[in-house]
């Protein structure tokens, strides 16, 4: 049974925070999804599909063994 007070129907909402925080990370992924294409697109132009696909495949395992580093580090 729900209530009708106007009390405990603010303190349902999502603030003003929460949807600042939103729009920022939507404005953020847009922004990172706009890049990443202008990269790939700019390396398809100068390499090729597969020199791109290589390019984007080194940079992926370069990022990925840098974070399994500090990882171990942390952890050992």
């Amino acid at each position: 049974m729900s209530s009708t007070n106007p009390d405990s129907m603010d303190r349902e909402r999502l603030g003003g925070k929460f949807w600042i925080g939103l729009v920022l990370a939507a404005i953020a992924c847009g922004l990172g999804a706009i890049l990443a294409f202008a990269l790939f697109g700019f390396a398809w132009a100068a390499w090729g599909l597969i020199g791109a696909i290589i390019a984007f495949v080194a940079l992926a395992a370069a990022a990925a063994w840098a974070m399994d580093r500090r990882s171990r580090r942390r952890w050992s």
